[in-house]
């Protein structure tokens, strides 16, 4: 048996006996002591796993904020060109408008230029189709005097400045007495028209003592005009449509 005095007889003990040194450690260290290692060993390299797994993280996080960026310059160039094609869309749209207005305005007047012009050709169908005697187409002049004679003096008002801009007065004659007829003339007749050749022929009454009638003449009228003719309150003298004739 192996006597042991002194305690470097015991250390050398246990260098010489591995066995004994383990034996010594375990009563010493205990499980969870002599177990630290391999979990210090275990947790190192679970934290270097994480720490892999998270630089590959990091990595793809940028790659995709690269290609994030990317996109979002993508994004602001192709919002950029948006706006610039939505400013041409409308600088379209309104340059479409404004020539459809021009044409519609050009049409309109073309359209009252012809009604015009057949009006003048036809006053003498007018004067007939009222059973009355044409004599002649009243002169600018003239309204222009009944227009002063009838403003007494004042500047003229407005309905007087209108009333010597009318597009027709008739004279003519029903058993020798005169009559005047108020024409207002459009493509298609509103409520305006009938409003001023009511209103002249009043003007007419008042100025000259003779019966004045209120006359439209037009291709069409709005419903409105159509149930004042209807009435009576109005005469309306029908048009040839110039497109129907164009057809022809």
């Amino acid at each position: 048996m192996t006597l042991i005095n002194t305690p470097e007889e015991f250390l050398r003990a246990l260098r010489e006996n591995p066995e004994w040194r383990e034996a010594v450690r375990a009563q010493i260290l205990g499980d969870e002591l002599l177990n630290l290692p391999a979990a210090l060993q275990a947790l190192t390299e679970t934290v270097n796993r994480f720490v892999a797994r998270q630089e590959q993280f990091n990595e793809k996080q940028e790659q995709f904020n690269e290609r994030q960026e990317r996109f979002n310059l993508g994004q602001e160039q192709f919002n950029e060109r948006q706006d610039q094609f939505n400013d041409d869309q409308r600088q379209f749209g309104r340059t479409v408008l404004t020539r459809l207005d021009r044409m519609e305005g050009d049409s309109s007047r073309l359209k009252g230029d012809y009604s015009l012009r057949r009006v003048n050709e036809s006053a003498e169908f007018i004067t007939l189709d009222l059973g009355l005697q044409y004599e002649r187409n009243m002169t600018r002049g003239e309204m222009a005097n009944i227009a002063v004679v009838a403003a007494s003096g004042q500047a003229l008002s407005s309905d007087l400045k209108s009333f010597r801009n009318a597009d027709l007065v008739i004279v003519a004659r029903e058993n020798g007495q005169t009559q005047y007829l108020a024409v207002e003339v459009s493509y298609t007749a509103d409520q305006r028209d009938t409003r001023r050749a009511i209103r002249n022929a009043r003007i007419l009454s008042e100025q000259t003592g003779h019966v004045s009638r209120p006359v439209i003449a037009s291709v069409r009228n709005t419903r409105e005009v159509q149930e004042e003719v209807d009435a009576g309150q109005v005469y309306w003298h029908q048009l040839p449509d110039r497109d129907s004739q164009d057809q022809e």
